[in-house]
Parts: structure tokens; C-alpha cells; sequence
């Protein structure tokens, strides 16, 4: 999954990358100061807390972890944008009870 934030527009305005880079951080996963822990209004809280998509169909965070990077895009995305990026990596997986073969 992929989050980006395409800064081109407002490179000719004195804009604050860094500052734009921390709300892209706070979307993605933001913590609770005290306890460290996710706060609840964040994507990787959302993928942890709402692992079952349908029925044998699950998000396998617990078991393979989930990868977020981050970076910045200089006409990566095409001639002229420029953005900061966010990718969260997981594994989607479909469950099916094996035949009974006796």
C-alpha cells in the first residue's frame, strides 16, 4: 500500500518539507507519547486491528511482520513531481480447509 503526498504544487511557496513529512508519519503511524502504542487513527493501526478482510481471507501481519519505508520522490512518479512517500508492506492471505482424504 502506498501513501503519497505530491509536494510539486507547492514547491514555489515557502513550504516546510519537514513539516509535511512528520503529518505523512502521523497518518501512517503515529504514537501515543506515554505508551508507545499505535494511535488508533493511523493506517498501521487499522491493518493490525482489522486483520479478517471475509471469511479465509486475513492480513498476516502477526506472522510476517508489517514493513513500512519511507522516501522522498523526485520525478519518480513523472517530469516535475515530486513527492513524499510512504509504503506499507503485508501479506494478504486466503485459508481453505483441506479435503478430508480418508
Amino acid at each position: 500500500m502506498a501513501v503519497i503526498v505530491d509536494y510539486t504544487t507547492d514547491l514555489n511557496t515557502s513550504f516546510d518539507l519537514s513539516r509535511g513529512t512528520s503529518q505523512l508519519y502521523e497518518l501512517i503511524e503515529k504514537r501515543d507519547v506515554t505508551t508507545q502504542e499505535l494511535a488508533h487513527n493511523t493506517l498501521a493501526y487499522a491493518l493490525r486491528k482489522n486483520q479478517k478482510l471475509a471469511d479465509n481471507l486475513f492480513i498476516s501481519i502477526l506472522d510476517d511482520g508489517l514493513l513500512i519505508d519511507y522516501g522522498l520522490g523526485i520525478e519518480k512518479r513523472g517530469s516535475n513531481i515530486f513527492s513524499v512517500e510512504g509504503i506499507l508492506r503485508f501479506n494478504v492471505e486466503k485459508t481453505q480447509r483441506k479435503a478430508n482424504l480418508y
